[in-house]
């Protein structure tokens, strides 16, 4: 039997006279009657005839070379870097920004007479596992809903994994076609629709969301890991909001002296969400068995083999499936530099419900733009709750112009410092926020101003540095902050309004970390 030529060599061979036999040209003369050495791979040709990734029939062009390679007898590999695609959305896929490259490996396969495609997912670099421990989506099994060969999947990998699901198990596909398939999903935006059910959303938001409690329901049961994915790509972010849970239960003993009573209390308070899978009496324990959260933590280094695995795993699931703001850290364009402290978070979207409250709000009173800005101060142990679901008075949400009012009301039940836990690298602060007012024509009487809570939504996360605090009154009851005299934040604060409705500040992220990508490569 003659030499076997791969499907993306130069079509010489087959033009030859004799032309020896071809198993991946059809149209070569028959082999001899000698025994085929290599019977195992004598279906080939018509697997490919079927699947049409051929060389005689779909080539791969020139203009794939760059991104598509055949590595072995019926294996190929994908790969497309990040910047080169038209629009990327990383931060809504929750890719972190470290990721380079999508890389997709295919393979044809045959059982029981039947063919089909093996496929894996990655992102790269990451922790490719060896060619023989591949473990493959296949196409001639249903959809399972997770991701075989990636276990620190996302939700780029997981739907890709699903769209190529359906898409491989059809046939006349080309290695073109499938090039195209990748870059399409790549490309969309997974926070424009509902995640379940793909249903137009009522308001922009910027992470996968489900729609309503039916799909929220199908959305619990996708891979943990793939859930947590936004919150991973900026560490910080998970370390801030498990901080926050720390502060909702508290021993009041630990508080000063009452004036009226000159007593103390032993009363252990708590703000702790009900649906809160860890009780308010653990919840301290659970937070400090996590791991210190840095740059490229997995959900599998958080879930560790120590003391309270199984409670962390149930409050990350809680977590990434009962909050649904995107929270991320404040890109350098949109810090407020008026505002002391080394860590500014900014909230882009907060609960479906609340954030389309909040548009109509902004459409009603004919603002085109961002709204006014003002802060607004609270004691840590509702941090979480405001964050989650909104300000729980419906009317007479108070703000001021001028930070130092409103870091009095941060201190007014005596525990102004965000809570702590024992690996967070939050350090000693004291949270301030930042909201915008859906108000045209704000006017404040003095240093504050109030609104129904539909009006007002938190943009900002101020973490003052514990130096800058000062006592306000000799019973320590008020503390402040000492800013600036005259701060004057408030126009930096809605300029970053303005970015967020124009779509200017997620550019300008995305932006960034392209640059930071392609100075890693």
């Amino acid at each position: 039997m003659g030499k076997k030529r791969g499907i993306d060599q130069d079509d010489t061979q087959s033009r030859k006279k004799p032309a020896p036999y071809d198993p991946y040209n059809p149209r070569s003369p028959k082999a001899s009657a000698q025994k085929d050495e290599d019977s195992e791979y004598k279906d080939i040709p018509q697997r490919f005839s079927n699947l049409h990734l051929r060389r005689t029939r779909y080539p791969i062009t020139k203009s794939l070379h760059e991104f598509v390679k055949r590595t072995g007898r019926g294996q190929y590999e994908f790969s497309i870097p990040f910047h080169k695609l038209a629009g990327f959305h990383r931060i809504e896929w929750g890719v972190e920004n470290s990721a380079k490259s999508i890389l997709v490996r295919l393979e044809f396969l045959y059982r029981e007479k039947s063919e089909y495609v093996g496929f894996c997912v990655h992102l790269l670099p990451g922790n490719l596992e060896s060619k023989s421990e591949h473990t493959y989506c296949a196409t001639d099994v249903p959809w399972k809903g997770s991701v075989a060969c990636n276990t620190e999947s996302n939700f780029l990998t997981d739907t890709l994994s699903q769209k190529l699901h359906e898409f491989l198990g059809q046939k006349r596909q080309s290695a073109k076609r499938v090039y195209d398939k990748i870059v399409e999903v790549a490309s969309s935006n997974p926070a424009a629709k509902c995640y379940i059910c793909a249903k137009a959303l009522p308001c922009k938001v910027f992470r996968p969301l489900p729609c309503g409690e039916a799909c929220r329901k199908k959305f619990k049961e996708l891979p943990l890991t793939t859930r947590l994915s936004p919150f991973l790509r900026d560490p910080a972010v998970l370390d801030f909001l498990l901080c926050c849970l720390a502060s909702t239960t508290w021993d009041q003993s630990a508080a000063p002296q009452t004036i009226a009573t000159n007593l103390r209390t032993t009363t252990t308070c708590t703000t702790l969400p009900p649906t809160c899978p860890v009780g308010s009496g653990s919840i301290k324990n659970v937070l400090d068995s996590f791991p210190a959260i840095s740059s490229g933590i997995t959900v599998s280094m958080l879930l560790g083999p120590r003391r309270f695995q199984s409670e962390r795993e149930d409050l990350l699931d809680w977590l990434c499936s009962e909050f649904d703001g995107t929270l991320v850290t404040a890109p350098k364009s949109a810090r407020i530099s008026e505002i002391p402290g080394d860590r500014q978070f900014l909230l882009l979207n907060s609960n479906i419900e609340r954030q389309t409250t909040f548009d109509k709000e902004m459409r009603r009173s004919r603002i085109p733009a961002g709204g006014f800005a003002g802060f607004h101060g609270t004691p840590p142990e509702n941090l979480f709750n405001i964050f989650k679901e909104s300000m729980k008075s419906p009317r007479n949400i108070f703000y001021a112009n001028e930070p130092v009012k409103s870091t009095y009301y941060v201190w007014k039940n005596t525990r102004g410092a965000l809570g702590k836990w024992k690996n967070s690298a939050m350090g000693d602060v004291t949270a301030l926020l930042g909201v915008e007012v859906a108000v045209r024509d704000l006017a404040y009487q003095g240093v504050e101003a109030n609104s129904s809570r539909g009006t007002v939504m938190v943009r900002n996360v101020f973490l003052l540095p514990s130096s800058r605090h000062e006592d306000y009154q000799p019973t320590g009851k008020y503390r402040s902050v000492m800013f600036p005299t005259e701060c004057r934040a408030l126009p930096s604060m809605q300029n970053t309004y303005t970015q967020i409705k124009s779509g200017d500040l997620i550019k300008a992220m995305e932006k960034q970390g392209q640059d930071e990508e392609k100075e890693g490569a």
